[in-house]
């Protein structure tokens, strides 16, 4: 079945939610895959407000197990500025295709890094299947 989900939460140690404020890395956060489901996440695009001064250096999606441990299966995407604005902040879109597995019980997140402390704020989307898991 398809599946869309669009998060604004967002955290240094999820599933907590937390200020990622003067941070330099930052995840977004989202459900958990319900038992018996695994999660083929195929798109992802999120939208992101940076401070002016920092250079965004990457953004991946990467699943959490159930016991908070992050997994090291990720799929990198190149954050493209869009904008630059006087405030100092800069805007940027992370998007693109992957075929980046969640099992039941995990939760996708999806990781971003600055240079320095900085502002991480706006919303990201993933988007895929929701499949019987075997």
């Amino acid at each position: 079945e398809y599946y869309q989900e669009t998060t604004t939460e967002r955290g240094r140690l999820p599933p907590a939610p937390s200020d990622c404020s003067d941070v330099s890395f930052c995840y977004y956060i989202f459900a958990r895959v319900p038992r018996g489901k695994f999660l083929v996440v195929t798109n992802v695009s999120c939208t992101v407000l940076v401070g002016g001064a920092d250079d965004f250096r990457l953004a991946k999606i990467v699943p959490q197990r159930g016991d908070g441990t992050i997994l090291p299966r990720e799929h990198h995407f190149a954050p493209i500025q869009t904008s630059f604005d006087t405030q100092p902040n800069n805007f940027y879109i992370i998007q693109g295709t992957t075929s980046q597995l969640i099992r039941e019980n995990e939760r996708p997140l999806i990781y971003m890094e600055t240079l320095s402390g900085t502002l991480f704020e706006g919303s990201c989307t993933i988007e895929g299947k929701l499949l019987d898991a075997p």
